[in-house]
């Protein structure tokens, strides 16, 4: 009804914060799609640097996060500490939420200011679902925090004994096809050599 009056779709609150921010913060895709359809802009920052994507994300709306991200949203858009979308649905564990992002090429091996990847904030906080989704996509698990942490080390310092066991499996599973791929290589190699 406002946008009939010609209510301004861009105009920001003290935080910076738009009417999209609004409806992605709460999930309602058809004032999202409202809004867009009258020129919001996608990827408004608010203070923090925070897009509506990122908003999304944080609450768990899949709904919100798939129409924002049909729409063009930009996945790899960064708040004030370098934190993606992912970051923020990794750091809640909304499973759901990663697969989109995953499905959607994110960069799952984006480091925030203090050198965290989405893997780090879903160990850290015992996500194990998250963990194990992050994973199947060849997280890179030795990726250290400013600190010098792995995913790993937050995992074992908070006790998510389930966590852990999501690495040793995905660790176990990394070293199998590292030994396969690499007697492959040896073998072919092997019969390069004798062909000369």
């Amino acid at each position: 009804m406002l946008l009939s009056k010609d209510a301004n779709v861009k105009s920001l609150n003290n935080d910076n914060l738009t009417a999209l921010h609004d409806a992605a913060n709460n999930g309602h895709c058809d004032v999202i799609n409202e809004l867009l359809n009258s020129n919001a802009d996608i990827n408004a920052k608010d203070i923090g640097g925070v897009t509506p994507l990122h908003h999304a994300a944080n609450n768990g709306y899949t709904d919100a996060v798939k129409t924002l991200l049909a729409k063009g949203a930009d996945v790899t858009s960064l708040d004030k500490d370098n934190r993606t979308a992912l970051h923020y649905a990794a750091n809640n564990g909304h499973g759901d939420v990663i697969k989109e992002f995953l499905n959607s090429k994110a960069d799952i091996n984006a480091k925030d200011t203090n050198g965290r990847t989405p893997l780090h904030m879903a160990a850290f906080e015992g996500h194990q679902d998250a963990v194990q989704m992050i994973l199947s996509k060849d997280a890179d698990v030795t990726s250290l925090s400013n600190n010098n942490r792995t995913a790993l080390h937050n995992a074992a310092n908070n006790g998510h004994c389930d966590v852990l066991m999501s690495f040793l499996t995905a660790m176990q599973t990394s070293m199998l096809k590292i030994s396969v791929e690499s007697h492959l290589y040896t073998t072919q190699h092997t019969k390069d050599i004798r062909m000369q």
